[in-house]
């Protein structure tokens, strides 16, 4: 990767001479005259990857610059130059933050040697930066699959499209982590080096939603004073992520269709024909199939956004990923909010095992963050659960068995709470346990089994 410095110097000799010293080195230079017009630079390139400032400069001095640097982007390395060799100056530059300092005058090779320093350090930040990123990425990655058997196909599904060029179509309730998806299908292609773009379809009034996908040209309506890239060009070469895809408008649909049929597009109010390589990934939370056949969304669009559907089960449906999805927020609300939080109480896990999880993850993840923020204790416990998980925790007809338990106990366990079903009919209770009447006496008469209602009287017989 090229290696552009910003050379920082109000005395435009002494910032000529030190730029072809560097240019001389390979790398390429900018030039500014003074703090604020450095900063400006900053602000307009990103690809800035070390500054090279004077001391004493008008307007704003490189301690100032410096200090800005720091706030806007901290892992640019800053070296500073000044006349003035003084103890006071290098502790203070070096406090702020600064790479290195070098006293005028100066020779080439004294500056080469400290620019090779901070190109080191600048590369390894980089690849630090990188690194925390990809393993952030797999941390949701693997908070997608989870541990049960549907997490387990969707992952396999993710690894198998990942580096397709086809349209990807991911059905879900709301919550259920959709987002996550196109995220790691992104992340696994040969496009995570490309822009990921998410658009959400459904939080846009329906006059904007074109012009946030497509853009548009100056003058094309009232108030449009500029030019305007939508979103599928700052997509070209990578994703984009189509969020509640059926709430588009028919304008919309027809634009949408054009591009995934042909690859084409016009911004709004522009005759100029734009061509963009973007992957489509959509999710929405509704039946697509039956808007088609209601006739609010159209089948072509369907068919060309559904080449591959993964669908996500509810929260409800994998209880096993429960634990699993919980921890995790456990750990990282702990780590946010500088807490010692060790774990979840057996209770408390009892208690989400057995809830419905409307909301499914992301309800999930507010509980748990909400808990964290709550408790006195390194355990979180029931008391800081909201009341609708203590209130509807168990569904009705399910009894939660903590792991552990003997299979004696599970068995009493199972005969009370069946006979509570069946308002203390011992035969039908028999019956559906698959059970003689004789065990379900048995354990009654030797008092094993202490239920909470008056059993009715009935023949002992078998």
């Amino acid at each position: 990767m090229e290696t552009l410095i910003l050379v920082v110097e109000d005395d435009a000799d002494e910032r000529v001479t030190l730029c072809k010293i560097l240019n001389r080195e390979g790398y390429s230079t900018k030039e500014a005259e003074n703090g604020k017009e450095a900063l400006n630079s900053l602000r307009q390139n990103s690809d800035i990857s070390i500054i090279i400032t004077d001391m004493v400069m008008p307007v704003m001095d490189g301690i100032e610059l410096l200090q800005a640097v720091r706030v806007i982007h901290p892992h640019v390395p800053v070296i500073l130059i000044t006349g003035h060799a003084t103890i006071e100056t290098a502790v203070q530059a070096m406090k702020e933050g600064a790479h290195d300092h070098i006293v005028k005058p100066f020779t080439r090779r004294e500056i080469v040697k400290i620019v090779e320093q901070a190109v080191r350090m600048r590369t390894l930040m980089v690849e630090n930066l990188n690194l925390k990123t990809q393993l952030e990425t797999q941390r949701e990655y693997r908070l997608v699959v989870g541990d049960s058997r549907a997490m387990k196909q969707v992952c396999d599904l993710i690894e198998q499209v990942a580096d397709s060029q086809s349209a990807v179509l991911i059905c879900g309730e709301t919550g259920t982590g959709k987002e996550l998806v196109a995220h790691a299908i992104h992340h696994n292609s040969s496009r995570r080096d490309k822009p990921f773009i998410s658009v959400n379809c459904g939080a846009m009034p329906e006059g904007l939603i074109e012009n946030e996908l497509f853009g548009h040209e100056r003058g094309s309506y009232t108030g449009a004073t500029g030019q305007q890239k939508g979103k599928f060009e700052r997509a070209d070469g990578g994703t984009i992520f189509l969020d509640e895809v059926g709430e588009l408008t028919p304008a919309a649909q027809a634009k949408l269709l054009r591009v995934l049929q042909e690859g084409e597009f016009e911004r709004i109010g522009g005759t100029e024909t734009f061509y963009v390589d973007a992957r489509v990934i959509a999710a929405t939370n509704r039946d697509l199939e039956e808007l088609v056949a209601d006739g609010n969304f159209r089948e072509d669009l369907f068919y060309r956004l559904n080449v591959v559907d993964i669908s996500i089960p509810p929260l409800r449906a994998r209880r096993e990923d429960i634990p699993i999805l919980a921890n995790h927020f456990v750990s990282k609300y702990s780590e946010r909010e500088k807490r010692s939080i060790t774990g979840i109480s057996e209770k408390a896990m009892s208690t989400l095992m057995a809830y419905s999880w409307p909301g499914n993850a992301r309800e999930l993840e507010n509980v748990i963050q909400r808990a964290i923020v709550l408790t006195k204790n390194d355990v979180l416990d029931t008391d800081v659960l909201p009341e609708r998980l203590m209130k509807n925790g168990t569904p009705k007809g399910s009894v939660t068995i903590p792991l552990g338990i003997p299979m004696s106990e599970v068995e009493n366990l199972m005969i009370i709470k069946t006979l509570e079903t069946t308002k203390g009919n011992k035969d039908l209770t028999a019956q559906i346990l698959g059970l003689s009447r004789r065990t379900i006496y048995r354990k009654l008469d030797s008092t094993q089994l202490k239920p909470s209602f008056n059993i009715e009287t009935q023949s002992k017989e078998d």
